[in-house]
């Protein structure tokens, strides 16, 4: 949860910075959480 409310407070070129990978790797990222549960347990199960 500390997490989380830690990224409100980040843009992605900050998050990118702190990660050291790039902005668009945090964009796919941030867009992989927004799937549905299903999708994401089946892209882990692969």
């Amino acid at each position: 949860m500390a997490f989380e409310m830690e990224l409100n407070n980040l843009t992605r070129t900050e998050l990118a910075r702190k990660l050291g990978i790039s902005r668009a790797r945090v964009t796919q990222m941030l867009n992989l959480l927004k799937l549905p549960e299903e999708l994401k347990e089946e892209i882990q199960n692969t």
